[in-house]
């Protein structure tokens, strides 16, 4: 118990110490507080962030759907202007086959037509060969028939 009551001065020097280091800490800790963040900084500045990333997120969601709206706008404007150009290509197309099918008919019909004649031509000038030949022939057998009967009688007479 006797070192509990005297002192050698040492204890007020340390305890001097202590209270200036104890001073620092205080001074060190007000430091962090004012530049360091808190949890409850932390979940206020995350909450902030949140509610700026769904304002962010729901105009990004907008502006895309309206993108999205306008790309399909613009592809229903052009599949309506390719059908339109399709259909007035195809009509000139069937107006042209139209018109080079009507040529081909007339053609077609022109030379059925020439061939008819051809034909028409050729059977009447075969109609009239044959009808030379029958009578070529004709007068043939009558010229062979006469000389024949002639010959005959002559024969006749000399025998008798």
């Amino acid at each position: 118990m006797d070192r509990l009551k005297t002192d050698d001065g040492g204890m007020d020097s340390r305890l001097t110490a202590l209270e200036h280091d104890m001073a620092e800490v205080k001074t060190d800790i007000a430091v962090i507080r004012s530049n360091y963040v808190t949890k409850a900084d932390l979940a206020e500045a995350m909450g902030g962030m949140r509610e700026d990333h769904a304002v962010a997120f729901g105009r990004m969601r907008q502006d895309q759907e309206a993108a999205i709206g306008k790309l399909r706008e613009d592809h229903a404007t052009a599949i309506g202007n390719l059908r339109a150009d399709n259909a007035v290509e195809f009509g000139r197309l069937r107006a042209h086959h139209e018109a080079m099918v009507g040529g081909l008919r007339a053609d077609h019909a022109a030379a059925i037509g020439a061939v008819r004649e051809d034909f028409a031509t050729a059977i009447g000038s075969l109609r009239t060969d044959i009808a030379k030949l029958e009578a070529t022939m004709l007068k043939w057998f009558i010229g062979t028939a006469t000389t024949l009967a002639g010959l005959a009688f002559a024969a006749g007479r000399l025998l008798h």
